[in-house]
C-alpha cells in the first residue's frame, strides 16, 4: 500500500464541505486499502451508512431487454 492508490479515486467522488472532505463510492476492491491509508496518514475517517437514491420511474416508457425479463421471470 502507498501513496499511488489514491489514485484509485476519481475527483468526482471527492465532496468538499464545511471544511471536511467525504470520498464517495470508492471502489470496493480499494476501500479498506484507502481508509487504511488514510488513517495511517492522519485522517479521521468515519464510515457512513450508504443510503440510495430512490428515482421514479414510469413504467410505461421503460423496455426491458431480454435477459432482464427472464430474470424477473425467474426471479
Amino acid at each position: 500500500m502507498n501513496r499511488r492508490d489514491l489514485r484509485l479515486i476519481r475527483k468526482d467522488d471527492v465532496v468538499r464541505n464545511d471544511g471536511k472532505v467525504m470520498i464517495r463510492f470508492p471502489p470496493v476492491f480499494v476501500r479498506n486499502t484507502i481508509r487504511e491509508l488514510l488513517v495511517k496518514s492522519g485522517y479521521k475517517v468515519v464510515d457512513l451508512p450508504w443510503s440510495p437514491r430512490e428515482i421514479q420511474v414510469p413504467k410505461d416508457e421503460v423496455k426491458l431487454l431480454p435477459f432482464q425479463e427472464r430474470a424477473l421471470t425467474l426471479g
